[in-house]
């Protein structure tokens, strides 16, 4: 049997990066004044332009005249403090041209961008929370709504152009957090992903995969039988083979069967006689890092990596982002609209520009598999590939690892909201409860506390 190891940006923050897009956000916002008191410090010039941000002092004086916490470029550097967040810089600039300047002499502030303004006016409505892709999702689907057109965009093909800006500016932001501090691999996170399977985690198809697959084993064994296209038998299993030629004797195969299931399902006895281990394992990346490589089997080639959305520095393999939930009731509306660029980031059109989602399609076809999850929260953005992959008649155990917090005082975790989120990407309810493992289970691989 094989594995999928299926990747989110939670393996990533697992390993000490700041890869949500809120960090994203904030170090774009946290940049631009930098570079805003940086020409303070240096030039006193009173006007700023970053591509699509337009800042300027009123004539003859500088930016930070009007925020005086900020003593200079180099309290700020070593503090490493966001120098002021966006809301707050917000509310100060609206200040300070209603009440402390006079007429025309205001400080301007204009984004040029709508996309980008509203990423950041919804960081700091959500403390700190954005889903960049269901945003630029829903900015599409506004086109139906009763105005018919949506806020801050008259084409599409602007909206596309800004999202464009904000992908640009992430994969630069990657860029620059790994060139920092190069990720350390986790005993814990590898122990998870060459972990033995374990029989009750499995569908009643995928325990009767392990039975016909054992016995089968056993019976050459037994019958002192070389097949050079079989597994042979692990040697941890040869203290129990007279007890099963005897089983098998006096019972028959289908005694046998039963045997072997009741040992195979106690899983110290199971861990202790059997080698029930992958044989082959998939790492399906849906980040842009290429952290999982230091999970690579460099001994043997029953791993293999695919990056579905693509890599930092692989022109062959160019960054997906986008939306990927055809399921979803407003996609079949932007079909129907005959207009291309609608369709311009929807992730299953990308994914054919390479042959990754083909040899996805290989691997889930070629055996029965176990999905664990390391750090995906299985949302709606890839709802698409997710039901494919859940779905599929070899899939026989999806196994979520998760995330624990503290709040308050109090120890949570986010499972229940991966296993809902996963059930959003099954149509067949009663074929999701079969395969999902449940918590008692299944563990936390990451933790902030």
């Amino acid at each position: 049997m094989n594995r999928i190891v299926l990747i989110g940006n939670g393996f990533d923050l697992a390993h000490g990066l700041p890869t949500k897009y809120e960090d994203f956000i904030n170090d774009f916002w946290k940049s631009f004044l930098t570079s805003c008191f940086q020409q303070d410090t240096y030039f006193h010039s009173g006007i700023y332009k970053e591509e699509w941000i337009h800042l300027a002092a009123p004539e003859g004086r500088v930016l930070s005249d009007f925020f005086p916490e900020i003593r200079s470029l180099l309290y700020f550097l070593e503090t490493n403090k966001t120098v002021i967040d966006y809301k707050d810089f917000r509310q100060r600039i609206n200040y300070l041209n209603e009440k402390e300047l006079p007429n025309g002499e205001g400080v301007f502030f204009k984004i040029c961008n709508p996309f980008l303004l509203h990423l950041l006016e919804s960081i700091s409505r959500n403390r700190n929370w954005v889903d960049i892709e269901n945003e630029y999702y829903k900015f599409l689907c506004n086109k139906f709504d009763a105005t018919g057109h949506y806020d801050g965009y008259d084409e599409v093909e602007k909206l596309n152009e800004d999202f464009e800006y904000v992908k640009r500016k992430l994969k630069d932001y990657l860029i620059k957090i790994l060139d920092k501090e190069p990720p350390k691999k986790s005993n814990e996170i590898l122990s998870i992903i060459f972990s033995q399977f374990i029989l009750k985690e499995f569908t009643a198809v995928g325990k009767e995969y392990f039975v016909e697959s054992e016995s089968g084993k056993i019976k050459r064994e037994i019958d002192n039988i070389s097949d050079p296209f079989s597994d042979e038998m692990s040697p941890k299993t040869n203290p129990l083979i007279e007890g099963y030629k005897e089983t098998l004797n006096y019972v028959g195969n289908r005694g046998l069967k039963e045997s072997l299931l009741s040992d195979l399902i106690k899983e110290e006895k199971a861990k202790a006689y059997f080698d029930l281990k992958p044989q082959n394992i998939l790492f399906l990346n849906f980040n842009y890092t290429d952290t999982d490589k230091l999970y690579i089997d460099v001994d043997n080639d029953n791993s293999e990596i695919i990056h579905i959305h693509g890599e930092l520095a692989n022109p062959s393999n160019p960054i997906i982002f986008g939306y990927g939930d055809e399921l979803e009731d407003n996609y079949k509306k932007l079909e129907n609209l005959q207009d291309n660029n609608y369709l311009e980031n929807i992730k299953s059109i990308k994914y054919l520009e390479t042959d990754n989602y083909k040899r996805i399609l290989d691997f889930i076809n070629s055996d029965k598999y176990q999905i664990i999850i390391l750090g995906h929260s299985c949302g709606n953005s890839d709802r698409t590939l997710l039901n494919t992959l859940f779905e599929h008649e070899n899939c026989v155990s999806i196994k979520p690892y998760y995330y624990q917090y503290e709040e308050n005082g109090v120890k949570k975790d986010n499972y229940s909201d991966i296993v809902r989120n996963i059930s959003r990407c099954f149509t067949d309810k009663r074929s999701m409860r079969d395969k999902v493992v449940n918590k008692t289970y299944t563990d936390w691989f990451a933790s902030s506390v």
